[in-house]
C-alpha cells in the first residue's frame, strides 16, 4: 500500500522491486523461485534462484508484480464459503498453479486450476471464496523456468571487474583489469580501462569488445542437462572489485553447441 516517493520498492506508483516470487503446483516439477538482488550487484537485478540460478526476464516480472500494483479482476465467482468438497471439484484440493508474493511483510497466494473452457477456479489467501478467473487474465498459469529466463546467461559490468581468468586445454590467459575516473580539461569525466595480460599490455578497446561478446552472447535454447559432461573447454573466472568472484566454463554438447 505504500507508494510514497521514498519507497524503494515502487518507482512512479508501479511496484518494481520485490522479496521473492515462487511458482509452484502440480503443473511444475519443483518450485520456481524468483528473488530481487536487493544489492544490486549485476546489471539485472531479476533473478532465479531455484531450480538453478539465472537471470529473469524483466518483462515477465513486471507482469508479475502488476498483479500486485493494479489488482487481480475475477470474472465471477464459482463458490463462497466452500467446502473441502468443493476444492475437490473445482480442481483446487492439488491446485495446477500456486504463486505467491512477498514484499516486505506482505505475503499474498493464489491458487488456480483449470475447471471449464475459458476459465480456471481460483483462491487468494485465506479468502472464503472460489473465483472464476479468465484464461487471459492468467497468462502466468503455465509458466515454465524456460517461460520466465532471460536471454542474457551472465551479465557483470566491467567496471566491477578486476580480473578474468581464461583457460582452455590449450593454457590460460590472466587479465588484469584497472578502471580509474580522467577528467578532462573541460571538467567531463570518463573511465579509462588499463588491461594487462601476465604483466603485458593488452589494448582495452580489443579487451572490451571481447568483454562485451562474453556477457551479451545470446543462447540457442534452454536444455536441462546435468551430467556426462566432462571437462571445459573454456573456463572463465571472474574476480569483482568487491573481493567476490564467480566461475563460468563451457562444455561440448555436440558438433554445433556448448553447454554453458
Amino acid at each position: 500500500d505504500a507508494k510514497g516517493d521514498n519507497d524503494p520498492y515502487f518507482v512512479n506508483g508501479e511496484l518494481t522491486k520485490f522479496d521473492t516470487i515462487t511458482l509452484s503446483g502440480s503443473l511444475r516439477d519443483e518450485p520456481l523461485v524468483l528473488e530481487y538482488d536487493a544489492d544490486e550487484s549485476t546489471p539485472i537485478p531479476n533473478q532465479i534462484t531455484s531450480p538453478v540460478f539465472t537471470f529473469a526476464s524483466d518483462e515477465r516480472v513486471s507482469t508479475l508484480l502488476g498483479i500486485l500494483t493494479n489488482g487481480f479482476t475475477s470474472a465471477d465467482a464459482y463458490v463462497i464459503n466452500y467446502t473441502d468438497a468443493d476444492l475437490k471439484k473445482y480442481n483446487l484440493d492439488v491446485p495446477q498453479s500456486v504463486i505467491t508474493w512477498k514484499v516486505r511483510d506482505t505475503t499474498v497466494t493464489m491458487k488456480l486450476s483449470e475447471y471449464e473452457e475459458g476459465y480456471y477456479a481460483g483462491l487468494v489467501n485465506d479468502n472464503p471464496v472460489i473465483y472464476k478467473i479468465t484464461e487471459s487474465t492468467a497468462e502466468f498459469f503455465d509458466w515454465q523456468l524456460s517461460d520466465v529466463r532471460n536471454n542474457i546467461m551472465f551479465a557483470v559490468n566491467i567496471i566491477d571487474v578486476k580480473a578474468l581468468k581464461v583457460t582452455t586445454p590449450a593454457g590460460s590467459a590472466d587479465f588484469q583489469i584497472t578502471n580509474s575516473e580522467v577528467t578532462d580539461e573541460d571538467g567531463d569525466t570518463t573511465i579509462k580501462t588499463i588491461v594487462t595480460n601476465n604483466a603485458a599490455s593488452v589494448r582495452a578497446e580489443s579487451f572490451q569488445n571481447f568483454y562485451a561478446y562474453l556477457v551479451a552472447m545470446p543462447p540457442f535454447e534452454f536444455v536441462e542437462y546435468t551430467s556426462g559432461k566432462g571437462d571445459p573447454v573454456i573456463e572463465l573466472e571472474y574476480t569483482y572489485t568487491n573481493g567476490k568472484s564467480d566461475t563460468v566454463a563451457y562444455y561440448k554438447y555436440n558438433d554445433r553447441f556448448y553447454l554453458y
